[in-house]
């Protein structure tokens, strides 16, 4: 803990204000290149980096002790919150021809809000977002609803249908705008690029920790090699690299790379372990056979295909989500009028 001594708490003030106003110098010819109406505002973030770069637990604790302010909600106006408690403490002050004030803080936050959602009829209650639903484009009544049940920010996924159904959307809302006469921003939620993988023939590819994957730009067409839908990731690789492939399940190392193939070695599988491997291997067999007894032939092949699958080396569903699938399975009786649960559950 800090001393009582204000002369100790001035002087770690000080230092503060030093390092932040080395910052701001050295990052001098960045903040040159931010365009002028923000630049105030990134010397404010740079700032604030500097602050919590260091550990200011003590200080706030130091501070609170003398009813100053602990710096704890000060984001918006770090550099002035600092300086005005040297004031308070009686230390000469001497602030910058630019500074984000408290004021200055609370205006900026403001204007930026409304310029990205637009205008709130009440100040107590928040901007909604709504993410507009396919249906949303034929059903103008549910628009008009939602508008004036609070909505203010209405987002277009374009990951999801087209150009003509976006504009569908679209209409409506203003429809519902001109109709109701409240404010609405529209945002269109633009699709990034789907990364996949190709197998030749679309066949499953067995892999093993220590074995490789070849990534192709081209077409695959060896059994080991493994296409990308999007061109130029494969030269962009570098040996040494890591490349995780489904939310990183599958690890592997980039071992070479030439005219656009990567040779990868599978350095980790995310895989369950042997024990609980054995336990979803026996319920799929138990399933399997209370299936074909109920005369769900089909079913049951299908299960015992899918048991023969479960290996150690194979890409398959983890353990957890595999058995609750197969756990939410039921059995209808030829008749329809029984449901059975062979889980149990």
């Amino acid at each position: 803990m800090f001393s009582d001594d204000s002369t100790i708490l001035i002087n770690e003030l000080e230092k503060i204000n030093h390092a932040m106003g080395e910052a701001e110098q050295n990052f001098q010819t960045l903040l040159l290149r931010v365009h002028p109406a923000q630049r105030l505002s990134a010397k404010n973030l740079l700032d604030y980096l500097v602050l919590r770069n260091r550990d200011i637990r003590d200080l706030q604790d130091t501070l609170h002790a003398h009813g100053l302010s602990s710096l704890a909600s000060s984001e918006s106006h770090i550099r002035s919150q600092v300086l005005a408690i040297l004031g308070l403490l009686g230390a000469p002050v001497d602030a910058p021809d630019e500074l984000c004030t408290y004021e200055t803080g609370i205006k900026q936050i403001k204007e930026k809000t409304t310029a990205l959602f637009g205008t709130r009829l009440l100040e107590g209650i928040p901007h909604i977002m709504v993410t507009f639903d396919s249906s949303f484009g034929c059903n103008y009544a549910t628009v008009k609803s939602l508008l004036q049940s609070g909505m203010t920010v209405a987002r277009i996924n374009c990951a999801h249908d087209d150009e003509s159904m976006w504009l569908q959307m679209i209409r409506n809302i203003r429809k519902a705008q001109e109709k109701t006469g409240l404010p609405c921003r529209i945002y269109m939620d633009l699709a990034g690029p789907k990364i996949r993988t190709r197998t030749p023939h679309h066949k499953k590819m067995k892999i093993k920790v220590g074995g490789t994957i070849l990534l192709c730009e081209d077409e695959p067409a060896d059994e080991k090699c493994l296409g990308i839908t999007l061109p130029g990731i494969v030269n962009q690789l570098k040996p040494g690299e890591r490349a995780l492939f489904d939310d990183g399940v599958i690890e592997t190392l980039v071992d070479q790379v030439s005219e656009g193939v990567a040779k990868l070695v599978v350095t980790h599988i995310e895989v369950k372990c042997a024990e609980h491997q054995a336990n979803v291997q026996c319920r799929v067999d138990e399933l399997a056979a209370q299936y074909e007894s109920a005369g769900q032939l089909e079913i049951a092949a299908n299960l015992r295909l899918l048991r023969q699958n479960l290996t150690s080396d194979s890409i398959v569903p983890t353990g957890e989500a595999l058995l609750t699938r197969i756990q939410q399975m039921t059995i209808v009786s030829p008749s329809g009028e029984t449901s059975v649960d062979p889980a149990g559950t």
